[in-house]
């Protein structure tokens, strides 16, 4: 021993106390822990741990971050195994809780450091489930579930051992028995739905039942809930479920009709939503009866109580009801109460389960919303009464969300939540993207001044990468809810985009930020299509086969709208991300005639910049005059509407730049083409004013260039053109349009 310690720059009388399991004072630790920062001393340490791992832990037991440093010692597999032997053979129901979340420190991540060790401190935990301290009981939780992860066969071994020889309630504590059960259900469905479900199981909990007090308090009421949490987990299978009904129904309608304990009460409520099969419990108790305590436990709760979970989660079962949806809505003070609890809870599962009812009641039908199929399908097979034919009212649905934006601002709300938690801001961006559907600007606008769109980009950057070999976005995640909730962020984004002044955007947040994601509901590029892109678990292609054709046409009015700022670096990087890879092919697919026009009305705001423009009009560029053909053979469209922004297109373009019409003057069949349709406009369709004012505005201008080129022969000795300008003058009524043919007439000195 004297070995061991000779020549330790640790002090000497440090080391005794170590090795005794003296609790060592503040300054004794703070002096221990500086000298370990030195790696020879903490070699020194390390071996005085080897050797004595439990007086040592007890030595340091009292200090703050001591767990984390003993962690950081464990750097070999067989000083894990001395340091957890020594926790096992330490830890105990009895000990204080702040000295067993120390040993549980140490052990979650020395397990986690060394797996095949974890089964040395398995059993001892199992008895630590039944600490009614919620933080040594989420530790211990916490612990097993890795542990099992870890060594499945083993631990389900170990675990059907215990619950079947603790199935008499004898052999352990009954808060034992009851915690294992909820703690292992989920982990081992079927291996502890077989104990479960069998007589000796059912006979043991009636039996322990039946020996609690009609209003039960103290170590009773805490028996009472720990019973009530592990069958209301059993509920997640059919099969228990049903189980359940058969067996516990009457202890669940006792349990909701005490009147003191509301733990209780909560969960026996929730017990008896998640049989969900009210037209089978009827004559027993109603849904509405459930609903209304359910309602009245949550307007009387004092937010941070335990059984604010229960209620809370029983309500977010109840808002997937179409049956209640509308009488939860209709409930300010339930509204209220969930925005407190979003507002002041730190619990991250309550922040989602509020979440989750706010989702719920929002959700408009067909329009998105959330399609977890862990809880959605826990109640698709509801069973209600006479209401197999209610129906969510659209209306009632958008008046409600408005008011949560605008009477309860939510939206600031969500905003303010910690977002860190990827359960809580993808609850968030689906409550945003839903109470987007709005067509009230206003609403738009509250979102936006609430921090709506800079959640959503947030969520959108901190979820996005780069596709590789571009300078796109896409989803770094492509399992079906990852994509589902980012289709609705930019489903959302661009919604808002369309609908809000860019200049109240701009002052909100860096508007180029939004460009990439909105280009995303414009759908894959046409070379994401080839053989050699294509990828299972591409997530540009997993995307785009959900994106619908309405998405494409709100991410072009999104763009558009975000263009007509005028701004030069917006309008840059909207064509650079844009036109090659989509507008090319939209502005030519007439398949859907708003997505077409609504592809031109976008290249019609960009044109003004000279990356655009030299997409049609760079003579040296071939590609730049077959779109420019495409152009002027878009004036001939059939669609009227897109005639006219097709039309007005071309009048900013001959008016703000000389070039476009020193092209158009140049090349012949452009020139000849463009006149053709323009003359034709004139002869069948100069009763529409928006289309003609248009046409003759460009004609004026290209016309006044030509007299000043000395090019005026071709447009003198054009017939046709003569005859649409008569036509017009027969025809229109419209002051601005005579005006401008007569300018035609003077500047073309045309003669009749």
């Amino acid at each position: 021993m004297e070995e061991l310690f000779q020549n330790l720059s640790i002090d000497s009388d440090v080391s005794e106390l170590i090795q005794k399991g003296t609790s060592l004072s503040k300054s004794q630790w703070q002096t221990l822990e500086k000298q370990l920062k030195e790696k020879h001393e903490h070699l020194k340490f390390l071996k005085i741990l080897q050797e004595f791992p439990e007086n040592t832990l007890k030595a340091v037991l009292a200090h703050h971050h001591a767990s984390t440093l003993i962690v950081l010692l464990v750097d070999t597999e067989s000083c894990g195994k001395s340091v957890l032997e020594s926790v096992k053979q330490t830890i105990s129901i009895s000990y204080p809780p702040d000295q067993l979340q120390f040993y549980l420190n140490i052990c979650l991540n020395v397990c986690l450091r060394y797996p095949a060790l974890a089964m040395i401190v398995f059993p001892s935990l199992m008895e630590l489930l039944a600490s009614i301290n919620k933080t040594v009981h989420n530790l211990v939780v916490l612990t097993l579930t890795l542990i099992c992860r870890q060594n499945p066969d083993e631990s389900a071994a170990l675990v059907v051992k215990f619950l079947d020889s603790a199935i008499v309630l004898q052999s352990c504590s009954e808060l034992l028995f009851f915690a294992a059960l909820e703690t292992f259900f989920p982990i081992f469905p079927s291996q502890v739905k077989a104990i479960y479900i069998s007589n000796k199981c059912k006979d043991g909990i009636l039996e322990k039942v039946s020996q609690l007090p009609p209003q039960p308090e103290g170590a009773d009421s805490v028996l009472a809930e720990q019973i009530l949490r592990a069958v209301s987990l059993s509920c997640i299978d059919e099969e228990t479920r049903k189980f359940n009904m058969e067996h516990y129904l009457d202890l669940f309608i006792a349990g909701a009709n005490l009147l003191q304990n509301k733990s209780i009460v909560a969960l026996s409520l929730l017990c008896l939503i998640k049989l969900w099969n009210f037209s089978s419990i009827e004559k027993k108790i109603s849904l509405q009866t459930v609903l209304e305590k359910t309602q009245n436990l949550m307007r009387s709760c004092e937010v941070g109580e335990e059984y604010v979970h229960y209620v809370i989660e029983a309500l977010s079962y109840l808002s997937l009801g179409a049956s209640v949806k509308q009488s939860l809505r209709l409930d300010e003070e339930v509204s209220e109460k969930l925005l407190l609890v979003l507002e002041t809870e730190k619990n991250s599962s309550v922040i989602y389960g509020a979440l989750v009812v706010f989702l719920n009641l929002s959700e408009i039908k067909g329009k998105g919303g959330s399609e977890d199929a862990s809880t959605v399908n826990y109640l698709k097979s509801i069973s209600l009464p006479n209401k197999n034919d209610i129906r969510d009212d659209e209306a009632t649905i958008k008046l409600f969300n408005e008011s949560l934006v605008e009477n309860h601002k939510l939206v600031g709300t969500l905003r303010g939540l910690d977002l860190k938690t990827e359960s809580i801001i993808t609850q968030a961006v689906q409550i945003i993207f839903n109470l987007s559907q709005s067509s009230n600007k206003s609403i738009q606008r509250a979102i936006v001044s609430q921090g709506g769109l800079t959640l959503l980009l947030k969520y959108l950057t901190e979820h996005s990468t780069i596709k590789k070999g571009t300078d796109r976005t896409e989803a770094f995640a492509t399992s079906e809810g990852a994509l589902f909730t980012r289709l609705s962020s930019l489903r959302a984004l661009a919604v808002i985009c369309r609908s809000v002044n860019p200049k109240l955007l701009i002052s909100e947040f860096d508007i180029k930020t939004a460009v990439p994601f909105l280009v995303e509901l414009l759908g894959p590029e046409v070379s994401d299509y080839t053989t050699s892109n294509i990828s299972t678990d591409d997530a540009t292609a997993a995307l785009g086969a959900s994106i619908s054709s309405f998405d494409r046409l709100c991410g072009l009015l999104a763009l558009t709208n975000l263009s007509s700022l005028q701004e030069k670096y917006l309008t840059a990087i909207i064509i650079r991300r844009a036109f090659d890879g989509h507008l090319k092919d939209l502005m030519i697919d007439s398949s859907i005639a708003d997505i077409q026009k609504a592809a031109w009305e976008l290249i019609n705001n960009l044109i003004a910049d000279p990356q655009m423009l030299a997409k049609f009009f760079n003579t040296d560029n071939a590609e730049s005059m077959k779109n420019l053909d495409v152009l002027v053979k878009m004036l001939h469209s059939r669609d009227v509407d897109l005639q006219i922004v097709i039309a007005g297109l071309l009048a900013n373009a001959t008016l703000e730049f000389g070039l476009v019409l020193m092209v158009i003057l140049s090349k012949k069949e452009i020139f000849a083409k463009l006149f053709e349709i323009a003359s034709n406009i004139m002869q069948t369709q100069a009763s529409n004013d928006d289309l003609l004012i248009r046409v003759c505005s460009f004609l004026l201008n290209i016309v006044e260039t030509a007299s000043l080129q000395k090019q005026l022969e071709g447009i003198q000795n054009n017939k046709s053109l003569k005859a649409g300008i008569k036509n017009v003058v027969l025809t229109t009524k419209n002051k601005d349009i005579m005006l401008t043919i007569r300018e035609i007439i003077e500047a073309g000195q045309l003669k009749f």
